[in-house]
């Protein structure tokens, strides 16, 4: 299951395109930072009173980055730094699916 407090357009047609590929399961589920930061935290709470070494799967701080829009527009990309694209979005994405079903087997 892939879990995302918040995902940009890019993202959301990152991830919608490898569950088309099946690359990743088909079921999503699209939390609110309210709903997640809570759960992070009970998670850690957890991991530190079971004494469990390590890092819980969801940590607060994982969610803090997560949750930020790291996306950078490909006009301004193109407009501040004059970058172009060596392929398509859909041909990196046809790649990506591609590459992953060779490693994941």
């Amino acid at each position: 299951m892939f879990v995302s407090a918040t995902l940009g357009s890019w993202s959301r047609k990152s991830a919608d395109g490898l569950k088309r590929g099946g690359t990743i399961m088909a079921k999503t589920l699209f939390i609110p930072v309210e709903g997640t930061i809570p759960l992070a935290w009970m998670a850690e709470v957890s991991h530190r009173c079971l004494r469990i070494p390590g890092r819980p799967l969801l940590t607060r701080h994982a969610v803090c980055v997560l949750s930020r829009n790291q996306e950078y527009p490909i006009g301004r990309a193109r407009q501040d730094f004059g970058f172009s694209p060596p392929v398509s979005f859909d041909e990196g994405l046809a790649r990506t699916i591609t590459w992953l079903k060779q490693e994941l087997g």
